[in-house]
């Protein structure tokens, strides 16, 4: 019996742990989380566990710090095999326990430029107005001309053009494009009276798949008008641009970007501007490669023997478009399509079925803001990943 005015033992707060969101980490990257657990009897120790984690990372049952680094292949891991993890936590202090899950979702590694090279056809260089490149000045002399990694057989350096209306630009041109950029690449142009031999480009590039983006504006009030001036855009040989129109595809003064996908065995990078009705011209270049930067490689960006391949067939695309892959495979088979964000956080995924030879497959309309993603398609443990920009 406490005597009057005895104090008696207090009684501790009930063993709690901290609510955890559900978290990100990239496959092959380092990555960590503490948990916080607060009360329970002081005469113990706080111990932690987890179940569900990603092969690679681990728990301090001391400390409750979840270290480690996902392994290659957690991006398809998970009990749905989708990158997913559904992680439960415990907590024991003396008698008591506590428990929180969350979902912790491990990202394929994004792609990073292994080449990148910009080239402003007939004008001075450009400071770059993104994390990219400055842009190479171009050739200075009519002719062949060789240039630093790169050579061009043909064509005269065009006089200094009216500035471009930046407002007016066509929704091709990337949104990270500034004013700037855009003036100093739109100012000049080299073009092509037709004499052999057409006028070309050839770029000295490692072997693999490229995304060639091709700056090109009308400035001649002779050719103003739908019709005046048509040619065609061969890269690697094959044409991927036929009779181009550029009053009817931007409109006149109006600057706008095309671009292309293209495989390169022998390492030299072709572009060629071949005639129809008038001169061929052209503003500017830019020829960028993607490949993944995990040591061993899950996307196949560059195996031009693969059998299986796929490309997004019109890119860039608007904001309501759909997404449209045309799809090579040797067998008919399902297929899982993935788009993530350039921070590698995962926005959709679509099952699609695949057909035998060459067809094109509509992904729906997801409204996505403009800007960069990547597009990955899953057939029979193959990943081949694209770029994809919505403007």
């Amino acid at each position: 019996m406490r005597s009057k005015g005895e104090v008696g033992p207090v009684e501790p707060d009930p063993l709690t742990i901290s609510v955890i969101q559900d978290i990100s980490s990239i496959e092959g990257n380092n990555a960590m989380l503490q948990l916080e657990a607060l009360g329970g009897d002081p005469q113990t120790n706080y111990v932690y566990s987890a179940t569900g984690l990603p092969l690679g990372m681990s728990i301090d049952s001391g400390t409750g710090s979840i270290t480690g680094i996902p392994l290659e292949g957690s991006a398809m891991g998970g009990p749905s095999s989708d990158g997913l993890y559904p992680i439960a936590i415990t907590v024991n202090r003396g008698t008591e326990t506590a428990t929180t899950d969350f979902i912790w979702t491990v990202l394929p590694v994004p792609p990073v430029a292994a080449y990148h090279y910009r080239l402003n056809a007939a004008g001075p260089s450009v400071v770059s107005s993104d994390s990219g490149p400055d842009w190479v000045g171009g050739a200075t002399v009519n002719g062949s001309f060789n240039g630093v990694g790169y050579t061009v057989t043909a064509g005269n350096v065009g006089g200094t053009n009216p500035v471009l209306d930046y407002g007016l630009r066509d929704s091709s041109i990337p949104t990270w494009m500034d004013a700037a950029t855009y003036t100093g690449i739109f100012t000049n142009e080299r073009w092509d009276p037709g004499s052999a031999p057409e006028m070309g480009y050839r770029f000295s590039v490692p072997d693999g798949r490229y995304t060639v983006n091709v700056f090109l504006a009308n400035n001649c009030s002779c050719t103003n008008k739908v019709g005046q001036r048509v040619y065609s855009i061969a890269i690697e040989g094959a044409v991927v641009e036929t009779n181009l129109d550029l009053v009817s595809r931007f409109g006149h003064r109006v600057g706008g970007m095309l671009s292309y996908e293209v495989d390169v065995a022998d390492g030299e990078l072709e572009v060629a501007f071949l005639h129809g009705t008038e001169n061929t011209l052209v503003n500017a270049i830019e020829v960028k490669k993607m490949v993944s930067v995990t040591s061993k490689s899950r996307f196949v960006t560059s195996d031009v023997t693969n059998k299986f391949d796929f490309s997004i067939s019109r890119n860039p695309i608007a904001t309501n478009d759909q997404i449209p892959l045309l799809i090579v495979s040797p067998i008919e088979a399902e297929a899982i399509v993935k788009i993530y964000g350039l921070d590698g956080k995962l926005i959709t995924t679509n099952k699609i079925t695949i057909s035998e030879g060459r067809h094109e497959v509509f992904l729906p309309n997801l409204n996505l803001p403009q800007g960069y993603y990547l597009v990955q398609v899953e057939n029979n443990g193959l990943f081949i990943l694209r770029k994809l920009l919505v403007h």
